[in-house]
């Protein structure tokens, strides 16, 4: 029987694990030989839950944590092992441990259940689920093209409204259009070459450098130059792909001002 106890133990797996994984990340570790990671647990069941597979849709959201944190310690070269160890049971000085606790609880005054509004609760809720979800974001393997334009979860996307310009944009973030730079993984070009010869044809190339859109590109220029003006901006404005793919992110322009460099 799959418990609400069960998945606490294996929560605790996964929470070992992230923070595993932001050590190693903080000290920029990538062991030259594999290094073992060892989580002592005292749960025989969690242990198992997490090594059969056929078990974790039980807990999908909780076994998704474990799974994607035991691929980015592999790209360290860190390979978790599940190690258990005994529990408390039968251990005189953690018997004493766990009775002293227990009547430290009972000594303290009572907790009322104070109510929060309907409101309230959904916004705590909104909170604890961006967090997830940007932690997730950042500790993904895949994606992270994307990750260097929108690092931000919560970030407003703002869409051109013609549909084809709109699709082609989204491309464009997902680093996945018909650019040279991005065919030959799929086998639909021999070169990256850009057709001017001037250099890699990829978004900084296209959006940036490439003669063929010299007239376009200068209109685009106008308008970023006239919206950089119109915001009371001053100095000399950095052209970046950043800039033209997602200029909402740099916190420089108003959404108003950022749909005026879209449409």
């Amino acid at each position: 029987m799959y418990t609400c106890s069960l998945k606490s133990e294996i929560a605790a797996i996964a929470l070992a694990m992230e923070w595993a994984a932001d050590h190693y990340t903080w000290l920029c570790k990538q062991t030259l030989s594999e290094e073992k990671l060892f989580i002592l647990i005292d749960c025989n069941a969690a242990i198992n839950s997490v090594l059969q597979r056929s078990k974790l849709h039980f807990f999908y959201t909780t076994t998704a944590r474990v799974r994607s944190t035991i691929k980015i310690l592999a790209e360290m070269r860190v390979r978790p092992v599940l190690a258990w160890s005994p529990s408390h049971s039968h251990i005189p000085l953690n018997n004493k441990v766990d009775s002293l606790a227990k009547i430290g609880i009972r000594s303290l005054p009572p907790v009322q259940n104070n109510t929060i509004a309907f409101g309230t609760g959904k916004s705590i809720i909104l909170k604890q689920v961006v967090l997830s979800w940007q932690l997730h974001w950042n500790r993904s393997t895949t994606g992270r093209s994307t990750h260097e334009l929108i690092s931000k979860v919560d970030t407003k996307m703002i869409f051109p409204k013609n549909r084809c310009v709109s699709i082609s944009y989204v491309r464009l973030l997902l680093n996945d259009t018909t650019l040279k730079d991005h065919q030959p993984r799929l086998g639909l070009a021999v070169t990256k070459v850009c057709d001017c010869n001037q250099g890699i044809e990829d978004e900084y190339q296209f959006l940036l450098e490439c003669c063929r859109y010299k007239e376009i590109r200068n209109q685009l220029i106008h308008i970023v130059q006239n919206t950089w003006s119109e915001a009371g901006l001053t100095g000399s404005l950095t052209w970046s792909v950043e800039l033209l793919l997602m200029p909402s992110c740099l916190d420089i322009f108003t959404n108003k001002q950022c749909q005026v460099l879209f449409f």
